[in-house]
């Protein structure tokens, strides 16, 4: 079975408004009775936590909420999406002069996350027919 990818009709970039991305944990702590409390290392492969948003249109709403049950079994399975951080920064050497091909078009990164739905998401109505979504991403290692 393919990992599906998000899909070509709905947008490609998150809103930058909402737009959070934690450090993955692998650590377990736990308390001591003095000083500083105890840390070792849980799991080498955490999940790193996202949080976003789109506007989308009422068809994109359809297109989204089919892409989250058909193709994702009700969101449980894992999709492909492109990096919101990294795919397309340009690339430069260690003076910060931009990188070229031998055309001299600058050349930029491709990243893209494999990634799954969180627990929370919620669809919000916005004046002039527009919907926000706003959902958690587990980013997999």
């Amino acid at each position: 079975m393919s990992i599906p990818v998000w899909p070509s009709d709905l947008p490609q970039a998150v809103l930058v408004d909402g737009f959070a991305y934690s450090q993955a944990e692998g650590r377990l702590t736990s308390r001591t009775d003095t000083g500083p409390g105890k840390a070792r290392l849980m799991n080498s492969a955490a999940i790193t936590p996202v949080r976003a948003q789109i506007r989308v249109t009422p068809a994109q709403l359809a297109r989204f909420r089919r892409f989250y049950s058909e193709d994702l079994g009700q969101g449980v399975n894992p999709f492909w999406m492109r990096d919101q951080i990294f795919d397309g920064m340009a690339l430069s050497d260690a003076d910060g002069a931009l990188l070229t091909d031998g055309d001299g078009k600058v050349l930029t990164m491709a990243s893209c996350w494999l990634a799954r739905f969180g627990l929370n998401m919620q669809t919000l109505p916005r004046p002039g027919f527009l919907f926000r979504i706003e959902f958690d991403l587990e980013l997999l290692p």
